[in-house]
């Protein structure tokens, strides 16, 4: 479809995450993820592809897609080594000696923290106003349905008591914030995230999944909207 017949609200933006495996090996995912978007899903408007390795993008897919609103954002890798408010989770796994650990750290800090879907809002433009994220392992496969999803407004799904939406219970593969009401739940999401996943927390585990720490956050008192899925 030509771009002038793709919807495209003007204060929306789709968000993908492409690091560590998924910006090399697996980057074919991303990229079908967003091909899919637009040219299925029927989306016009802006589209983020958080990246911290370019070498293996693909300019000649990007401009295939007829899209000028697709942003590639360079990042920086030592982003999930950010330590917590008080200084202690970067300081924890830097003089960590379990090798497992240290592995976390240097080689795969996005694909096991999973810490770059809490920080999108910085990312975006000003004139963005709502992020939809979406895990790399997607196809949109219904045509137009962007347009469904965004039928109700998210101005009223995500609400100061319910800062985030979700599509269902505690699946965050997907979900939607908003600028400037969805920021402290990101950023508290985020550091417990990295406390969960640091060396005295984990234990003998090897990781503690996004999900995990959602629900330990939010559950309690749903502090969470749903999102309809696309």
């Amino acid at each position: 479809l030509p771009l002038s017949d793709l919807l495209n609200d003007g204060k929306t933006a789709f968000v993908f995450g492409s690091t560590g495996t998924y910006a090399r090996t697996e980057l074919f995912k991303c990229m079908s993820a967003i091909e899919s978007l637009i040219t299925i899903g029927g989306w016009g408007g802006d589209v983020y592809l958080l990246i911290d390795d370019t070498s293996c993008l693909n300019s000649k897919m990007i401009s295939s897609w007829n899209n000028k609103n697709v942003h590639i954002i360079p990042i920086n890798r030592a982003h999930s080594r950010r330590k917590l408010s008080n200084g202690t989770i970067g300081l924890e796994y830097s003089n960590s000696t379990n090798i497992r650990h240290r592995n976390l750290l240097n080689t795969q800090p996005f694909e096991r923290s999973m810490s770059i879907k809490m920080s999108i809002l910085k990312y975006l433009k000003p004139s963005v106003q709502y992020a939809v994220w979406y895990d790399c392992d997607v196809l949109f496969a219904k045509p137009n349905c962007v347009k469904e999803m965004l039928q109700q407004p998210l101005d009223t799904i995500i609400t100061k008591d319910k800062p985030i939406a979700i599509p269902f219970e505690f699946h965050v593969g997907s979900f939607a914030v908003k600028q400037g009401i969805s920021n402290a739940a990101l950023h508290a999401w985020n550091d417990a995230l990295l406390h969960d996943n640091s060396p005295s927390a984990l234990g003998d585990k090897s990781s503690t999944p996004d999900y995990q720490v959602f629900k330990k956050l939010f559950a309690e008192n749903q502090s969470y909207g749903f999102i309809p899925e696309a």
